[in-house]
């Protein structure tokens, strides 16, 4: 009886931990920063709680290009505003050694991309359309997306 009681109480325990990593999640630390890039603010937060992180913009001979959420661990999306039908749009990303990762082109104006199987570190996504070219850093990070967070 007494080592039922252990291997029962063993099991109660280890559930027990199971299920208070499962409510309370790790802090996270998060920061603004200026356009310069200097950090403004930090805070931590409960990764259980949602953080809505604004997508980044940027507008170019009428488009306006939406990249978000960025960080991320998974799936970047790119919304653009303003294409019309005959515009050609080309996506790519590279590392930083200038290895080409993805490569799309086509004419919609909504995009995801899985990044799920990249390692974490920085890499540069251009955005052509017709003429006109943005660049974007891309941070993937180990944690999942601070937007998907819920």
């Amino acid at each position: 009886m007494k080592i039922k009681m252990k291997i029962s109480f063993k099991i109660l325990i280890a559930l027990g931990l199971l299920i208070s990593l499962k409510l309370f999640a790790y802090p996270a630390v998060v920061y603004n920063f200026d356009e310069a890039g200097n950090r403004i603010t930090s805070r931590v937060v409960n990764m259980k709680q949602s953080i809505e992180t604004p997508p980044e913009e940027q507008k170019v001979a009428g488009f306006s290009i939406k990249v978000y959420p960025n960080p991320t661990a998974d799936i970047l999306k790119v919304e653009i505003e303003g294409l019309q039908k005959d515009s050609r749009v080309k996506i790519e990303m590279f590392d930083l050694k200038g290895a080409k990762l993805y490569s799309n082109e086509t004419n919609n104006n909504r995009y995801d991309i899985d990044l799920s199987q990249r390692t974490t570190g920085v890499y540069i996504l251009n955005i052509y359309i017709d003429d006109k070219t943005t660049y974007w850093k891309i941070v993937i990070s180990p944690i999942p997306s601070l937007s998907a967070i819920a």
